[in-house]
Order: structure tokens, then C-alpha cells, then sequence
């Protein structure tokens, strides 16, 4: 399998997200699908660029944090508010409710990646990590939508709700039109939060990208809890307050809350 791998190209098209929106199980069903629909080694599933260059008539696709990195955050104030780069490039953008992503992206710095070290209160606060860089990162999206060739806006808790119908729309834009319903159904399930969680255990990937940072630790895992809507049970009073206040306050289809 080797030689199908060893050209792989510039990307056209980009799965971009902020850290901990879930990515990474839609990345795991899209390679899934396209490793079995193309019989393209399954060991490959989770290298998306490799994957889609192997796949006939499938576009060169990357998943990307576009500027939202943890590895080296960069300020709320200074994210780059002109997507031009994009302007000859596919674009889908996953958001996920915010109070759920800021939970999620905390544990993930904290316990997995170990990149901050403040309380949960501190950290959604934060500008380089917390609300206000999720918010100013989803308003730039929102405003640049036209850039890129094209755009699809899709949600986390809208693709655990209609599974099937928001991976055939991400692999339409692929250029995968032809995957049966019956392989995203199969990629769908592999997919499950248990399922994923035994890969993670068992290391079946061999490598960093799904490991946790603590065996021991399930804060840590990057498969943590897949749970819609239980930021409350982490967050004091005032913290949703903060939340909610400064949710309430724009007006993008992105920026949005799941607890109540």
C-alpha cells in the first residue's frame, strides 16, 4: 500500500475546528467509510491527507485547527481575521455548543495535553484558551463564510442527531457521492463512544493522536465523555452566567450554548 501514499498534494478542501468539537470521531467515521468503500488499508483511517489521496476522485482533505491551536495559542486579539488563503478551497466548519467545548478543551489542556495549569474558572476566561477566543474564532468564520470556493457549516450535536445525514453531506463535499448508506451506517457505529474508547485503551492506532495523557486519569483520555449538554455538572452558577451573558450577545449561528 505504500506507493498509493507517497504523493499525497496540497489540500482543496479543509475540515477546520476549534480543539475538542469533535473532530476526531468525525474524522475516524470519514476514514472509516472511505477505507472500506476504496478497500484502502484501514490502519490509514485516522490520516485523513493519505487517506482521500488514495480515494478515487475524492478530494485531498485536511482536518485543521485553522488558528485555534493549543500547542501555541495565540491571543483572542490577534487570530488572523481574513481567510483569503481559503479563497480556492473547500471549507467545512464543525462548531459544537460553546459551555460543552470549553469544558471538554479544558480537561484536554489540563489533564491530557498539560499546557495549563489555572481552575476551570480561570481557564474559560482566558484569552488565549477560553470563551473569548472561542467566540472571536467563530465570529472571523462567520464573517469570512464567503472566502473559500465553498462552505458547509456543520454542528456537533446536529451530526450525533442525524448521523447518517451529516457524514453523506461531508463526503458529498469530499467528492465521495458514491459510499452506500449501508458503509457510513457501518463507519457510523465503529464510531460509537465504546467503541472508540477500546481503540483508545487498547492503542490500536499506535500513536499519540489517540492516547490519554494519564491511563488512569479518564479526564485525560481523548475520548472523555461524548456527552451532550453536562457542562453544568463542571461549572458553578457564575460561570454559566459568564457564558451565557456573552453568548447572548452575538448574533452567529455558530456561537451557542447546550445547557439550559
Amino acid at each position: 500500500m505504500g506507493e498509493r501514499f507517497a504523493l499525497v498534494g496540497d489540500p482543496s478542501t479543509y475540515v477546520i475546528s476549534y480543539p475538542r468539537s469533535g473532530r476526531t470521531w468525525l474524522r475516524l467515521i470519514i476514514g472509516k467509510a472511505l477505507c472500506h468503500h476504496y478497500r484502502i488499508d484501514e490502519r490509514h483511517m485516522l490520516w485523513t491527507e493519505r487517506v482521500t489521496a488514495a480515494a478515487e476522485d475524492v478530494a485531498v482533505t485536511q482536518f485543521f485547527h485553522d488558528d485555534s491551536d493549543f500547542i501555541a495559542p495565540i491571543h483572542a486579539e490577534k487570530l488572523i481575521d481574513n481567510k483569503a488563503y481559503y479563497r480556492n478551497k473547500h471549507v467545512i466548519f464543525l462548531t459544537r455548543a460553546v459551555d460543552d467545548l470549553l469544558v471538554s478543551a479544558y480537561f484536554h489542556a489540563t489533564r491530557r495535553m498539560r499546557v495549563y495549569e489555572g481552575s476551570i474558572e480561570e481557564f474559560i476566561r482566558d484569552k488565549c484558551f477560553g470563551l473569548p477566543k472561542i467566540i472571536a474564532f467563530y465570529r472571523i468564520w462567520h464573517a469570512c463564510a464567503g472566502q473559500p470556493r465553498s462552505f458547509l457549516h456543520v454542528t456537533y450535536e446536529e451530526m450525533h442527531r442525524t448521523p447518517l445525514a451529516g457524514v453523506r453531506a461531508v463526503l458529498r463535499c469530499l467528492g465521495a457521492v458514491d459510499v452506500p448508506d449501508g458503509v457510513i451506517e457501518m463507519a457510523i457505529g465503529f464510531a460509537s463512544f465504546a467503541n472508540m474508547r477500546r481503540l483508545e485503551e487498547s492503542d490500536y492506532f499506535k500513536h499519540e493522536i489517540m492516547r490519554p495523557g494519564d491511563p488512569s486519569d479518564i479526564e485525560s483520555y481523548k475520548v472523555r465523555s461524548g456527552v451532550m449538554g453536562a457542562a453544568a455538572k463542571y461549572l458553578s452558577s457564575s460561570d454559566l452566567l459568564y457564558i451565557y451573558e456573552n453568548v447572548n450577545r452575538e448574533n452567529s449561528p455558530f456561537i451557542r450554548i447546550a445547557s439550559k
